[in-house]
């Protein structure tokens, strides 16, 4: 037994435990290489496993959008509606003569204001915004949803959402429609 004026270590100092653990360590040196390897083995066969089961519910999700006509997802569809939803505070005004580019602003001033593009096919095939969520997201924003309120364009369109989004350029797609027995529609996949 050691005592020492702060600490009782019942025989063993720590330099001395750590010296124990490393000869054992080393001692079993290659059942320790086969344990990592099956641990590391089994690690990839669950995240494998994950996601297979990701792709499977994606493809689930994609034919169940087909089935229904959908042309972009829920979720991508919850947060535009919410958008256009705070749409409603929300007035615009032209900045050029082609009524292309518009200033949407807050009624009370409290926001940045939005500098919103309309579509103008070949060079841009979706509405686009400057400001942060739009940018980032490339969901139509509020300033979006304003704009397109103001000059009567018909908003929740394929036309409107940005390549990304559209259902068509998802990864699966082709893949689902043909396993549901139709045709593969020729579309473009650019994602902008």
């Amino acid at each position: 037994m050691q005592c020492s004026s702060t600490h009782f270590t019942a025989g063993h100092v720590s330099s001395q435990r750590a010296e124990s653990m490393n000869a054992r360590i080393k001692e079993y040196g290659n059942l320790k290489k086969e344990l990592t390897k099956y641990n590391l083995n089994q690690l990839l066969d669950h995240l494998s496993g994950i996601v297979q089961d990701q792709e499977a519910k994606t493809k689930s999700d994609i034919k169940s959008y087909i089935k229904k006509g959908n042309q972009w997802c829920k979720s991508v569809d919850d947060i535009w509606k919410n958008e256009n939803i705070l749409a409603n505070d929300f007035d615009c005004q032209p900045r050029d003569q082609s009524k292309l580019i518009w200033h949407a602003f807050r009624h009370d001033g409290a926001e940045g204001s939005h500098e919103v593009r309309l579509p103008t096919p070949p060079d841009l095939d979706y509405a686009s915004c400057n400001c942060s969520y739009f940018t980032s997201r490339l969901i139509p924003c509020r300033g979006i949803c304003a704009v397109y309120f103001r000059v009567q364009n018909p908003l929740f369109d394929i036309s409107t959402l940005h390549p990304r989004w559209r259902l068509s350029n998802y990864p699966q797609y082709d893949i689902c429609v043909q396993e549901l027995g139709l045709p593969v529609p020729k579309q473009s996949t650019d994602c902008g």
